[in-house]
């Protein structure tokens, strides 16, 4: 049975049911009863969030739960968003997953890089995300979002903006094969006299002494 549909008259003992000054005042308490309890979804806050369209009430929410990271001038889909997860996330505050919980909802897909993960110093950190728009603005709120909710003793070494594009590429490859071979030429007769391998101008010159053509030439 639905609450909205209970009739007080129909919970009346016998030994009173029939007085009519009993009926009337059934009757007027179930109108008020009926009334108050259409009231009922509009004080159930939490589990109905997501429908919730006063962006006063979410900003006196987000001050009711303590939400740490929270800026007026934010989307109330985000709004919602931070007040419907900031209790849980008080559980588990200054962990790296809350780190990038929150980034992701107020930004991009964002994960924490501890220290021993690429050779930093102890207690240090760096956030690695996807910010769809870099400004000076965004930038500083994307740091007061993880400084709200990091522990006190971890230092932020830097945010690293990733980018993703695609680009084409142009390889190209030679070959090359090459052979060396060392020719010698037999042993002359005018080798055999020097003793060594001639220079052009020995050679000539022994050549032309023999048929006689030496005289004259110049070389």
């Amino acid at each position: 049975m639905k609450l909205s549909d209970i009739n007080i008259i129909d919970l009346l003992p016998p030994s009173i049911a029939d007085d009519e000054n009993v009926k009337a005042m059934a009757e007027s308490l179930t109108t008020v009863f009926r009334e108050t309890t259409g009231y009922i979804p509009s004080v159930l806050f939490m589990p109905r969030i997501d429908e919730l369209t006063d962006e006063a009430l979410i900003d006196n929410l987000a001050w009711q739960f303590h939400v740490d990271f929270y800026e007026q001038d934010m989307p109330l889909e985000m709004k919602r968003e931070l007040v419907s997860r900031w209790l849980d996330w008080h559980t588990r505050k200054g962990t790296p997953s809350v780190i990038e919980e929150i980034v992701t909802v107020v930004f991009a897909d964002a994960t924490v890089t501890e220290w021993f993960d690429y050779d930093g110093e102890p207690y240090h950190f760096r956030v690695d995300t996807e910010l769809p728009d870099v400004t000076a603005e965004n930038i500083q709120r994307l740091i007061r979002a993880i400084f709200s909710v990091k522990n006190t003793r971890s230092w932020l070494d830097g945010v690293y903006i990733l980018r993703h594009g695609t680009h084409t590429v142009y390889a190209g490859a030679a070959m090359e094969i090459a052979r060396t071979i060392d020719v010698k030429q037999p042993l002359r007769s005018w080798e055999i006299v020097y003793g060594r391998y001639a220079s052009w101008r020995e050679v000539y010159e022994v050549y032309a002494s023999w048929q006689n053509l030496y005289k004259g030439i110049e070389i």
